[in-house]
């Protein structure tokens, strides 16, 4: 990175240089302290070499490589269906969060890149209808990946495909790769865990509560919602292993995976999401509307500099 390369490479040489001129008694005495000058700048830059890192990236974002545009192009039909303008700004976005968060895979010895690449595609596009911010989703330190669906401290009685793990300072994520992979291949038979999983960092972030929902009755939403997708009712929390339902996750799903259907069914919880997350999942095929006025991420270039 430039920014570093500046900053190391003249206080090394200078402290190389120093160094010398030290051991060949080439220096007066009361010139001494000036070598540690370009040897406070080199370790200081060391040590802190991420934040800086993280500093330049938010600032100029690295955007993605070519291989990594063609997979969401081909596995993510929300990033395929956005316009030229917007793939841009998700790109950018995308390879800011990946660089921010830590990943683990447990159980595997290598974390796949399309896997992580897929699995923050998932994060960013819920963040599309907001303004630019210098890290979103800021108090998610965590995601953790399993091959398999999982069981965990916290929920060790049942095995289970999604977890959020709210803590101080930072919440971690459980994500099971399987039934992710499951669900990108065939959403009509399963949750997507990651979108779930997303939506209850978003709703814990800005402090959302299922009864926000403009929902009547509680469990003819929960029937309703499951016959959707001729889903058995309950069928979510097999994914969860949770006791009971999480209304606004199971509905932040549905409005990003099936909109038209969801909209059909619930259009005020349809309007209610449109409202909280700042875009229309149905627009994203006309780029007229998708790149209109008053969309907060068109003022991203201003933030970035």
């Amino acid at each position: 990175m430039p920014i570093l390369a500046l900053l190391l490479i003249p206080s090394g040489i200078g402290t190389l240089i120093f160094v010398y001129l030290l051991l060949n008694d080439l220096i007066a005495d009361e010139w001494k302290w000036l070598g540690a000058i370009p040897l406070g700048i080199f370790v200081g830059t060391y040590l802190i070499r991420r934040g800086i890192y993280e500093w330049w990236a938010v600032k100029h974002p690295p955007g993605l490589a070519k291989v990594e545009q063609d997979i969401l192009g081909q596995f993510f039909p929300y990033y395929r269906n956005l316009g030229a303008e917007h793939k841009r700004f998700f790109e950018q976005r995308l390879s800011i969060f990946r660089m921010q968060k830590q990943f683990q895979m447990r159980g595997a010895e290598k974390l796949p890149g399309d896997i992580q690449l897929l699995v923050s595609a998932r994060a960013i596009q819920m963040t599309m209808g907001k303004a630019f911010q210098k890290e979103f989703f800021p108090k998610l330190g965590m995601i953790v990946l399993f091959p398999r669906t999982f069981i965990t401290p916290k929920i060790n009685e049942k095995i289970h495909a999604v977890e959020f793990e709210e803590e101080e300072p930072f919440s971690s994520l459980f994500i099971s790769v399987n039934m992710f992979i499951r669900g990108l291949k065939a959403p009509h038979q399963y949750y997507d865990v990651c979108l779930y999983g997303f939506a209850k960092a978003f709703k814990a972030e800005h402090h959302i509560h299922d009864e926000d929902l403009p929902i009547g009755d509680r469990m003819d939403f929960l029937a309703r919602l499951h016959v959707l997708r001729q889903f058995k009712v309950g069928y979510s929390l097999e994914y969860t292993g949770l006791p009971d339902f999480e209304l606004f996750e199971l509905a932040s799903e549905h409005f990003f995976t099936y909109p038209e259907a969801f909209k059909g069914e619930f259009p005020e919880v349809y309007e209610f999401l449109v409202k909280t997350y700042g875009q229309d999942p149905l627009s994203f095929s006309a780029p007229a509307l998708q790149d209109g006025v008053g969309n907060p991420a068109l003022e991203e270039e201003d933030d970035l500099h």
